[in-house]
């Protein structure tokens, strides 16, 4: 009787397993069409508003705050409307896994923003905190999160 139920409890947690995995990996998709989503609209906001070629937008944005690529808007207020929301709730769909969530974004901006070749650099994204003031009076956020375009010297291989 005991070896029926050790057998039972071991089927069942290999099966939770497998279904904590595929779960996971289901998020992991899902967090990466949306990251595309993000670089490439970063890529055509600096190609449309400043005029430049895409092999230079990698140098346009290095430094700048995701909020700052919003270059069409005019105030801080209506920037921060616009962008108020991405992250947390990224951070979230990728299980709270914020270097796979880094991986993601370093991913696609080598792919639509890269860095000219000659630099030797490479993206090192980072997530900071900005501060934030919420026009909803149940929300009592003071800082919320975005992402500063980053580059660091590429490592040796």
């Amino acid at each position: 009787m005991a070896t029926q139920l050790v057998i039972l409890m071991e089927t069942l947690a290999t099966q939770n397993n497998a279904e904590d995995l595929a779960k996971h990996l289901s998020r992991l998709e899902a967090g990466d069409k949306i990251v595309d989503f993000l670089i490439l609209n970063t890529l055509r906001r600096c190609m449309f508003h400043s005029g430049l070629k895409r092999e230079r937008c990698a140098l346009y944005v290095h430094k700048q705050l995701y909020d700052q690529t919003y270059f069409d808007v005019r105030t801080d207020k209506e920037r921060d409307l616009k962008v108020n929301a991405f992250f947390e709730p990224l951070v979230v769909i990728f299980d709270n896994d914020k270097k796979a969530m880094i991986a993601s974004i370093k991913r696609q901006l080598d792919r639509y923003i890269p860095i000219p070749p000659g630099l030797n650099m490479e993206w090192n994204p980072v997530m900071v905190s900005v501060p934030y003031v919420s026009r909803d009076k149940n929300d009592t956020r003071t800082k919320r999160l975005t992402l500063r375009f980053d580059w660091s010297k590429k490592k040796a291989s």
